[in-house]
């Protein structure tokens, strides 16, 4: 329990809300803030593992965030791949071919080499439980003072098989996951952003095929429990090479805020390069949809 005095008394320190790197998004959404959980969610090649690997990145370089990465998808060797390209500019088949010229090597080497001192963990993960999950989330919060934890995919964590007789399918499963997590930020005092799949019927949706909050794969809670949800979408990838405007979709992706409890839902466009796993802002203002 916490005495609204305590509260007060530090609000002249500003808020501590962690930024995502993304201005855009940081305005919408105001930064990831303590207690809060974050669901980004997309169909496959959309990005959704690189938007959490740069906001890892940002996070942890840009602010000095000690941020936890946990992957149930991809190995050490592979998330370091996507890092070292983003910060390098070298494209991310070059760096997997590992044949690259005498000066792209030297260029991986100086424009790399501040990612020794990033207070960034990765953590390759295949099956790991929802009750060891958490159990890491507050160790390392206790030991290393992680600030940011981030999970790739919720539809990977499995439960507890002690508990398994309480979750008849999948989506309750899912759900038991998501509310875990959620109930976890707070405790915490945390925020904790998870990654989800979305279901198949997004494609044969007519239109253009934009997400929508009931198309998170097996849960319901993901709409309920998340305080954020982010959907990642390209119209480029289902071949509309033009917005309403008639001007080229051409490296960008639209990141919806479809619900946002501390703010207001809204949507902001951001560049997309998936040769250098890299998402950032658009050069010029006017980004807000």
């Amino acid at each position: 329990m916490k005495h609204l005095k305590n509260f007060f008394e530090n609000m002249d320190n500003g808020p501590d809300n962690i930024f995502t790197g993304l201005r855009a998004l940081d305005r919408l959404i105001f930064g990831l803030q303590r207690g809060c959980l974050y669901t980004i969610a997309g169909r496959p090649s959309m990005g959704k593992t690189f938007l959490s690997l740069n906001i890892a990145l940002n996070a942890s370089s840009m602010f000095g965030v000690p941020t936890a990465f946990f992957s149930y998808e991809m190995t050490y060797e592979q998330i370091i791949m996507r890092l070292a390209s983003r910060e390098s500019g070298i494209e991310l088949d070059r760096l997997l071919q590992k044949n690259l010229r005498d000066y792209e090597r030297e260029q991986l080497v100086n424009r790399t080499r501040h990612l020794k001192e990033v207070p960034l963990l990765i953590h390759s993960i295949s099956n790991m439980d929802i009750n060891e999950l958490t159990s890491a989330c507050k160790e390392l919060k206790n030991n290393r003072s992680v600030e940011l934890f981030i999970i790739d995919d919720i539809q990977r964590v499995t439960i507890n098989e002690a508990n398994r007789k309480y979750a008849v399918n999948r989506e309750q499963e899912v759900s038991n996951n998501v509310r875990r997590l959620k109930s976890l930020s707070m405790e915490l005092d945390t925020p904790i952003l998870i990654i989800s799949q979305l279901n198949r019927q997004v494609e044969l949706r007519g239109g253009d095929k934009r997400p929508q909050l009931i198309d998170p794969r097996d849960s319901g809670a993901i709409e309920n429990d998340s305080d954020v949800v982010i959907f990642i979408y390209r119209p480029e990838y289902y071949g509309l090479t033009e917005d309403e405007e008639g001007l080229s979709t051409r490296g960008l992706a639209e990141l919806i805020v479809a619900k946002n409890r501390n703010g207001v839902p809204g949507s902001v466009r951001v560049r997309f390069a998936a040769e250098y796993s890299r998402f950032s802002d658009l050069d010029t203002e006017g980004d807000s949809l």
